[in-house]
């Protein structure tokens, strides 16, 4: 086996290791958010800058460095990834976390379409066809609920809006990292733009701002490193290496796994049919890196050295 081939399955492996970390991370995320007694405008202004010194000492820390073209790249998806964040945040305080989980992850329903046409991407009849089954294990997992928890009909349209913005949000972070974007410098700014997008919610008209609950600190903290460092950044790197499709599809992880969680920790509601749902999801996301990896082409990675860490540029 030549050294070309040893980088490109290295990078195939960790590539899915750092998505399968990041579906773990949003997973947590989630529980987290609804442990905060604070408002949904606190939630969300407080996580993203309390992200900021994080997200730059990773970036420094990494290599990364500032550019005129990097900030450029980074100011459109991060007026999304504010969108996303604020739609995220009050669909997780205002319908289940099933349902704020479920239509989000529709996302890879939508990347098996425009996936090959913008990005080239080849998948094989089994990624496909995994795909597809699971997707129909999100669906029997939440319409198989008995709709008990916080649900209602605005959090699911919170959820809709997450989805549209999140989506556009992934293809340009996919554009950039194919681009050569270093993973960590281009995560901080994105993250920057993202405080700045989010911010004037305080100004909005009878905005509860504040934090009273010394716990609620330690939580938003949490919530920075499990969906900031562990979640987006992971993922961002991950994004140079998978396939937009597969990238996708990782995500759906974690509608079972954010579910179980509320079923532990807030007693939503989980039957039987939904644990067979869960576990055909997994269970086809496993086939899905089982046969990324095994199916990866080393030429189409031969230009790119193994990474140490994230510090890839």
């Amino acid at each position: 086996m030549s050294l070309t081939d040893t980088s490109g399955e290295r990078n195939a492996g960790l590539a899915l290791a750092a998505g399968c970390a990041a579906v773990i991370g949003w997973s947590i995320g989630p529980l987290l958010i609804r442990s905060i007694e604070a408002s949904t405008t606190t939630k969300i202004v407080f996580r993203i800058w309390l992200a900021q010194p994080v997200m730059f000492a990773v970036a420094y820390f990494t290599g990364g460095r500032l550019s005129r073209d990097l900030v450029r790249r980074a100011i459109l998806p991060g007026v999304l990834f504010g969108g996303t964040l604020t739609a995220t945040f009050f669909a997780f305080d205002n319908t289940t976390i099933a349902n704020a989980t479920l239509i989000p992850a529709l996302q890879p329903a939508l990347f098996l379409i425009v996936g090959p046409r913008m990005f080239g991407d080849r998948t094989s009849r089994r990624q496909r066809n995994a795909g597809v089954l699971a997707l129909v294990g999100v669906v029997v997992f939440v319409l198989s609920g008995t709709g008990g928890g916080n649900h209602s009909f605005v959090g699911d349209l919170a959820a809709v809006a997450d989805l549209l913005i999140w989506t556009t949000y992934f293809i340009l972070v996919k554009r950039a990292r194919d681009d050569g974007a270093h993973a960590s410098a281009y995560t901080a700014i994105v993250f920057f733009f993202a405080a700045i997008a989010v911010t004037p919610l305080v100004l909005l008209p009878g905005a509860d701002v504040g934090i009273s609950r010394s716990r609620d600190w330690v939580l938003l903290s949490l919530v920075v490193i499990f969906m900031g460092v562990m979640g987006h950044l992971l993922m961002t790197w991950a994004q140079r290496h998978l396939s937009l499709t597969v990238a996708s599809l990782l995500g759906l992880g974690t509608v079972p796994l954010a579910a179980i969680g509320a079923w532990i920790a807030f007693d939503e509601s989980l039957v039987a049919v939904q644990l067979i749902g869960a576990v055909i999801v997994l269970a086809a996301l496993a086939i899905i890196a089982v046969d990324h990896r095994s199916t990866v082409e080393p030429a189409a990675l031969a230009d790119r050295t193994v990474p140490a860490v994230l510090n890839d540029d």
